[in-house]
């Protein structure tokens, strides 16, 4: 639905020589009052069997650019000398009507810059698909999101001191443990039946004391490794990382 335009003071006037049922163009012999922004209708014959309704293009001089017989109107002969009018027809009050019933299309050429502001939509009606993916949104315009990217994936990695042999927690999870005991040691990974670690979960080891550590498996847990499970030497460490259920791999500093 395009815009029309309207004139309260425009003139009749009357074709100033006959047209055939289709021709795209009609001359009359005035255009005094009419809109000067297209397009605008005309009333061509109002009230004879010969009536047409027409939409005005464009306009040279008193030579009019049409589209013929719209809004359910058919193009037919006129005479010079045919009466023409501005006016309205029918879909100049459906049109509203089908707005005001919830039944009228809002195009885009309709909506003026602007005009639709947060306060206009409802909450939860734009969803994901709605989102173009070149869309470019900066992240600082998305709530929460270095709260939920921390809480997922820790940006300050806590440092778990122990003074003797251990059994790893579910808040080992991607930290440090650090190993400070005087004399051989044991760190333990627990099953998963005791502690479920997140499959991809990282633990960093490291030996700050004197004492040797060696990783040790729990109940039904299996531990891969290039060497062995005993890390090197103090401040060496290594990485435990679970790839299964029960099945980890310790990468690092490590011997047999």
């Amino acid at each position: 639905m395009a815009r029309r335009y309207y004139s309260s003071i425009a003139a009749q006037t009357t074709l100033s020589a006959g047209v055939d049922s289709s021709t795209a163009t009609i001359p009359v012999t005035a255009v005094s009052g009419w809109p000067s922004s297209f397009p605008y209708t005309l009333l061509i014959d109002k009230d004879t069997v010969n009536e047409e309704i027409v939409s005005v293009t464009g306009r040279t001089g008193t030579t009019l650019t049409v589209t013929r017989g719209v809004d359910g109107s058919s193009g037919v002969a006129h005479s010079a000398g045919a009466n023409v009018q501005h006016g309205v027809s029918a879909r100049d009050f459906n049109e509203p009507n089908d707005f005001i019933n919830g039944t009228g299309v809002v195009t885009t050429a309709l909506i003026a810059d602007s005009s639709v502001t947060s306060a206009k939509i409802a909450d939860g009606t734009i969803v994901n698909a709605d989102v173009n993916a070149s869309a470019a949104i900066a992240q600082s315009k998305i709530a929460s999101l270095t709260t939920d990217l921390a809480a997922k994936f820790p940006l300050n990695v806590a440092t778990s001191p122990q003074t003797a042999s251990y059994i790893l927690d579910i808040e080992d999870a991607q930290n440090v443990v650090e190993m400070n005991v005087g004399s051989a040691n044991t760190l333990t990974i627990p099953p998963n039946s005791s502690v479920a670690y997140p499959v991809g979960t990282s633990i960093f080891v490291v030996q700050t004391g004197a004492g040797q550590t060696t990783i040790v498996p729990g109940s039904g847990v299996t531990i891969n490794s290039f060497l062995g499970l005993k890390i090197i030497g103090r401040w060496a460490g290594c990485t435990l990382i679970k790839r299964a259920t029960n099945t980890w791999v310790a990468v690092g500093g490590l011997v047999a």
